[in-house]
């Protein structure tokens, strides 16, 4: 004995009908958390501009483990601009900063010397004669 087949067409027509509806339902859910990221990113963004305007005013160096030396600290620190800097620059600088140790006629010779071994370490770049660039690593303290 054959069971006979129950026609389910208006069943499936009535589920498809309900489809729209879950759609908007999950399109006004999906909106309004994608609105709550918006916000969070805004305030994040914002308080992050705050916090980098406040260390630029500042002139508080950020302790980098990656750094040898209170001295290295600094100047990763003045050269993050990510500028290229010529050694008076950043003699002037780390001077006007208090990091003169020692005697100041042979701050130039040690300073050379500091930036020479940076360099050969991978924390900064030297761009020729006298001139020097932090790199990834000395900006992050991350390899490549």
């Amino acid at each position: 004995m054959t069971q006979p087949i129950r026609d389910i067409r208006e069943d499936l027509k009535a589920r498809l009908g309900l489809i729209p509806t879950r759609r908007q339902e999950a399109k006004v859910r999906y909106d309004g958390e994608l609105a709550e990221i918006k916000r969070e990113e805004e305030a994040l963004e914002a308080l992050l501009a705050s916090e980098e305007r406040l260390m630029a005013a500042s002139q508080i160096p950020s302790e980098r483990s990656w750094a040898g030396n209170a001295l290295e600290n600094a100047i990763l620190d003045l050269l993050s601009d990510e500028l290229s800097w010529d050694h008076p620059d950043v003699k002037s600088a780390l001077q006007a900063r208090g990091h003169v140790k020692g005697d100041p006629g042979h701050f130039g010779q040690m300073l050379h010397g500091v930036l020479l071994s940076m360099s050969r370490r991978g924390l900064l770049d030297s761009l020729g004669v006298g001139r020097w660039k932090i790199t990834k690593y000395g900006l992050t303290g991350e390899q490549e």
